[in-house]
């Protein structure tokens, strides 16, 4: 598939379609075009703005054919026509649900709202978390839930279960990706639910189908259903490297990350819980962080963050220490309730994905410029980080930020 088509516009230029920015409404007789990339801003009559936008919906449309049909497969949609109709297409567009056997017309070529009658315009994985959670007789599962505030607009959470206040999104990466959302989406949207109150979970594709059964457990935690263990009972020991290593990659949804300090509950011999600690891998210069902190899957161990903690503090006596919390899983109350302090909430980090293969998120430091010539089947050096990663196919998601907690000795 051809990741990057470029198309003439009126013999002036040429644009890359991932690097097209948007065209504005037209006003009056007008439409101001902006190319970021390359940097040119051009004022087009009415005519020629609609022809750019119908060469440029053309273009998108010949990469996106792939994806489209691999999108649709998961829906259990089968497509009755041809690439050349779809990318022609103005009109309705004939499918056939896989489901149900029916043959139905769409509008439209967005695979999120191209759904039989038979279908609640749901992801499948949405379903299915659904499911799973009516399986542990979860009552009162609130699907599709809009919350309104007022003077801060309205979210709607995919499934919402006001008798334990915990709301559950579930985020296909496509469709969460920078081509459809602003960066600040995820953010924004757990400081909306945060407002209210609301424990808020915001499951990337990638981690339900790669880590489900770590997923599920942080949610079991939510909702007081896992089977739980007093730390009281447990002996605390430092952990050999190889024990570290096969513990996260199992229990831990970001898997292994290198600690100099490892420490471990285990009850009954068996390891149920670590923590690990290392020097500040950021801007910090002095004190230590907590590299990693998770318990066996499907457990919860009460108290054990306080114990490896204290124990922590006792043999090593940090002058300082701080922790970064996903949001998009944690609140970091455990955190405050230890006496940690919020710093500071940080900006999205971005990672990178492939639209084929939604199993896998990559972090941007592993895709920095300087490193893109050995990975990429594509490098042109003239362009940006970002540009060389749309070439080659792939697109930005970005997260919900993290919780800076700091506590000072």
């Amino acid at each position: 598939m051809d990741t990057c088509s470029r198309l003439p516009v009126d013999g002036y230029f040429s644009i890359c379609v991932f690097n097209y920015t948007q065209i504005l409404t037209p006003q009056k007789n007008y439409t101001l075009i902006i190319f970021f990339r390359l940097k040119i801003y051009i004022i087009l009559s009415k005519k020629e703005s609609l022809e750019v936008q119908n060469k440029v919906r053309k273009a998108k449309r010949i990469v996106y054919w792939d994806i489209f049909v691999i999108l649709l497969k998961q829906k259990n949609t089968l497509p009755l026509f041809t690439k050349e109709e779809y990318i022609d297409a103005t009109g309705e567009l004939t499918y056939k649900c896989l489901k149900c056997n029916s043959v139905f017309k769409s509008e439209g070529t967005a695979p999120q709202r191209i759904t039989c009658s038979c279908y609640h315009r749901k992801s499948l994985y949405e379903y299915e978390i659904e499911d799973w959670l009516r399986s542990l007789n979860i009552e009162n599962i609130k699907p599709n839930e809009r919350l309104f505030e007022k003077g801060e607009g309205n979210f709607e959470i995919d499934v919402y279960l006001p008798n334990y206040n915990l709301g559950i999104d579930f985020n296909g990466l496509y469709w969460h990706s920078n081509v459809y959302q602003r960066s600040t989406y995820h953010r924004e949207k757990y400081i909306f639910f945060k407002k209210k109150n609301i424990s808020f979970i915001q499951i990337f594709e990638s981690d339900w189908l790669s880590n489900k059964d770590i997923v599920k457990s942080i949610i079991l935690n939510k909702l007081s259903s896992s089977e739980k263990i007093q730390a009281r009972k447990c002996t605390v020991s430092d952990v050999p490297e190889k024990d570290y290593m096969r513990f996260l990659s199992e229990h831990h949804l970001q898997g292994y990350a290198s600690a100099s300090i490892k420490l471990g509950l285990f009850f009954n011999n068996e390891l149920v819980f670590v923590m690990s600690f290392g020097k500040p891998r950021f801007s910090e210069k002095k004190g230590f962080e907590i590299i990693r902190s998770c318990s066996k899957k499907g457990y919860l161990i009460i108290g054990g963050f306080d114990k490896l903690l204290s124990y922590f503090e006792n043999t090593y006596a940090p002058e300082k220490l701080i922790s970064f919390i996903d949001v998009r899983y944690f609140n970091g109350n455990s955190y405050k309730a230890s006496g940690f302090i919020l710093e500071h909430h940080t900006d999205p980090n971005y990672y990178y994905f492939d639209p084929k293969n939604p199993t896998a998120l990559f972090s941007r430091i592993a895709f920095q410029k300087h490193k893109l010539a050995g990975k990429l089947k594509v490098f042109d050096p003239a362009l940006s980080e970002a540009e060389n990663m749309y070439l080659n196919g792939y697109l930005k998601i970005y997260d919900a930020g993290n919780l800076k907690m700091v506590k000072n000795y």
